[in-house]
């Protein structure tokens, strides 16, 4: 009885918490003012202040540095992260929140149909503190593509401007579907995002991480019945 009644007395959280989230126009970023204006109506003493990063890569050296106290990450970024960092600082999941998408953009009206046809183009893999480029980096590896594929480490907004004016043949992102940014550059110059179900296999052996096939729910830049990597993103402490 005397714990049940320490337990409803318990003082609700308090005070001010930085989270970390992802570029603007992302979805991360979304998702932590989302989750930040949940926290505050539920614990209305509590200020969470959602941070513009570069997303999970840079997520995760904020929560071992200590600059945030919250922080989104991919989970298999977060377990890469986790084998090869020092344990005391290693990050703690609070829970699963939803899954990304990996996404390979291109133009409508191009002949890329498939990872090959991406051979001796520039692509944009996300900023170098990203998920998205973590993941990029094994994708390719397993497509046999890595030296023959120009990996641009541009943010997502910048990519998607290299889309637009030629300069690069694809973009990589890894994200929620839609990602905003992607479906405001879509209404534009007709996107198309491709099928890469099949190098979860692939993927697998590389990293040892086990990528999962998904279906894409269609709508948009989103072709149906298209097929993607899906990987969980992780809220960590």
């Amino acid at each position: 009885t005397v714990a049940f009644i320490a337990a409803c007395n318990r003082p609700l959280p308090e005070g001010r918490v930085a989270l970390g989230g992802g570029e603007r126009g992302g979805l991360y970023l979304t998702f932590a003012e989302l989750l930040a204006r949940q926290l505050h109506v539920r614990y209305p003493d509590l200020t969470v202040d959602p941070i513009s990063t570069e997303g999970s890569v840079d997520n995760l050296h904020r929560l071992r540095a200590g600059e945030v106290e919250l922080g989104l990450a991919l989970a298999d970024v977060a377990e890469r992260d986790r084998a090869a960092g020092p344990p005391n600082t290693a990050p703690m999941a609070v829970a699963r929140v939803y899954e990304n998408y990996l996404q390979v953009v291109v133009r409508a009206e191009t002949t890329i149909f498939a990872l090959k046809d991406l051979a001796g183009k520039s692509i944009s893999i996300g900023p170098a503190g990203s998920g998205a480029a973590a993941t990029s980096e094994v994708l390719f590896a397993a497509a046999g593509l890595s030296d023959r594929v120009d990996m641009r480490r541009l943010r997502l907004r910048d990519g998607l401007a290299g889309l637009a004016e030629h300069s690069l043949g694809a973009v990589v992102w890894s994200g929620g579907v839609p990602t905003p940014a992607i479906s405001e550059l879509d209404a534009v110059v007709p996107l198309r995002m491709l099928d890469i179900g099949a190098s979860a296999a692939p993927m697998l052996r590389v990293s040892g991480y086990p990528y999962l096939v998904r279906n894409v729910p269609a709508g948009g830049y989103v072709p149906p019945g298209l097929h993607s990597i899906g990987v969980p993103n992780l809220l960590l402490c």
